[in-house]
Formats: C-alpha cells, structure tokens, sequence
C-alpha cells in the first residue's frame, strides 16, 4: 500500500467525521427547539388548567352566597320576634356578602367571600333559633286554646242534651193526657238579657275591616251561603271568645242565638268553615295565637 493512498484515504474519514459531526449539531439545534416548544405547551396546558379549577371555585362561592343571602333574608323577614341587635347584625352582614361577591377577582380573593358567608351564616342562625322557640310557644299556646274550645263545646252540648225532656212512651190503654201548658220562662234581668249587643258598621273587604268602625263589617262574600261579619278583636270583638253555646246575642236590634261555633286559622280555606249549624257568622282572633280565630254561628232567636 502507498502512503498516497493512506494520506486520501485518511482526508475522507475526517471530512465524513467532520459531516457526521455537523449533522449530529443540526438535529442537536432542532430536538432542543422541539423540546422547548413541548415545554411551552406543557406550561400553556397548565395555565389553562389553572384558570379552568380557579374558575369553577368562582362559581360554586358564587352559588354559595347567593343561597346564603336568600336564605339570610328569610330568616331576617320571618323572624319579627328574634333581639333587635341580632336583626340588625344580619342586616348589615348580608350586604358586605353580595358586595364582595361582585367584586371577586376584582380585588377580592374567595377567600374573602368564604369568610363573609361564615359571619353570615352565624348571625342568621342566631336571628332563627329565638324565632323557632317563640314560633313553638305560639303554637302550644293556639293548641291548648283549641283543646279548651273542643272541651267547653263538648261539654255544652253534654248540657244541652241532658236537659232536653224525652217523650213519653205510648200507651194503648188508655188516651194520653193533654199535655199540661209549659211555664213561662222567667223574664231576664234588664240589660242581661244579651251577652253581647252590636251593629254592622260597614261592608267590603279587610281594608274596610281594619278601619275598626266600631261594630260588624258585612263580608264582601258569604260563607257557604251564610252572611259573614268578622271584627277585630281590638275593635270591639272580645266578647265573641266568651260565648257559650245558648247565649242570645243583639246585632242591629235582632235577637240571634249562638248555636255553634269552630277555631280555624288566618287565612285557611274557607271551606273549612262549612258545616257550622247557623244562620249567620261571626268572627274575631284569639289572643296572642298566631292568627288563631272563633268563627261562631248564630240562628235567629
């Protein structure tokens, strides 16, 4: 072998190292631009991510204040009852709840609306224990009422039926006797002849009856066909609680008799006032009962 052919030879192995060499430092440049841009996508992909989890905790705090506001309000509407101071904390809480809610990412972290909602969530609890424990006391009170109401007109009508007289059996012997004239009722004692003496004032609806004219309002509709007269208990309506089954009541000079009577409630169905054995109605509340009323029926007499 010549040493020419040893020199050419050994210039194409460097020159093939050398092209080898700048291929390798090409492919180099490309995987390191090719990595940076996965980096990037990677980065971007994480962001987006980010922005997606920080925006559904947006919402669910959002959705949390709004049915703590509601709910706070409620309790602050329905609950006249509860201490004045307490009332007026929740009052005040319930706006500091939706302003920061408006103003969240605008300054206001959620962490801020989470510890609103808390604050709110206490006093409001606060507001709607008394309520509920004076709520319970109104109704124990309107129950007993009822039940003192069920056991007088049981007992009245017990009353009733023990003094009404039996026929007497028939005979075939002989003719019955005429039977011997009824003695006269002994007169009342003057001015204790009625347990109650009034007048219809007016008629129309409540906005006539809370006028407190004084006397009966004639009901703008009737109760299963009988004219209907309430009255505020504050406006001369209190004797209508003491009424006993019997008991003669003077309205516009006409005499009536109670003949029955039913407690229902503000604002139940009307229909729950059929069936009372009367002419006419008359009505006015109970006493610290939560809307609880005596409907009585009166029959001429």
């Amino acid at each position: 072998m010549s040493s020419a052919w040893l020199v050419a030879g050994t210039a194409d192995v460097r020159a093939e190292h050398a092209a080898a060499t700048a291929r390798a430092a090409q492919w180099a440049q490309v995987s390191a631009a090719e990595q940076a841009w996965i980096t990037e996508q990677q980065v971007a992909a994480q962001a987006l991510a980010s922005r997606s989890i920080h925006g559904q905790r947006v919402q669910d705090i959002l959705a949390r204040a709004n049915q703590a506001i509601t709910a706070a309000q409620t309790a602050l509407d329905t609950s006249p009852n509860a201490d004045p101071a307490t009332r007026d904390a929740l009052a005040a809480a319930i706006p500091v709840v939706q302003e920061r809610s408006d103003q969240i990412d605008r300054g206001v972290l959620i962490q801020d609306v989470a510890l609103a909602l808390d604050d709110l969530t206490l006093v409001a609890q606060v507001v709607t224990d008394p309520q509920a424990t004076w709520q319970a006391e109104q109704d124990r009170i309107a129950a007993e009422a009822a039940e003192a109401e069920r056991v007088r007109a049981a007992e009245a009508q017990r009353a009733k039926t023990a003094t009404t007289p039996k026929k007497a059996p028939a005979t075939t012997n002989a003719p019955a006797p005429a039977p011997a004239p009824a003695p006269a009722a002994p007169a009342a004692p003057a001015g204790q002849s009625f347990a109650w003496k009034t007048s219809v004032s007016n008629s129309g609806d409540q906005s006539v009856l809370d006028r407190c004219a004084g006397g009966l309002t004639r009901w703008f509709e009737d109760i299963e066909g009988k004219p209907y007269y309430p009255i505020h208990r504050h406006c001369g309506g209190s004797p209508i609680l003491k009424f006993s089954m019997g008991d003669r009541v003077q309205i516009d000079g006409q005499a009536w008799v109670v003949t029955d009577s039913r407690n229902l409630h503000a604002g139940d169905d009307k229909d729950l006032a059929f069936g009372l054995n009367g002419q006419i109605l008359v009505q006015t509340c109970f006493v610290g009962t939560n809307g609880a009323v005596s409907v009585v029926a009166l029959t001429r007499g």
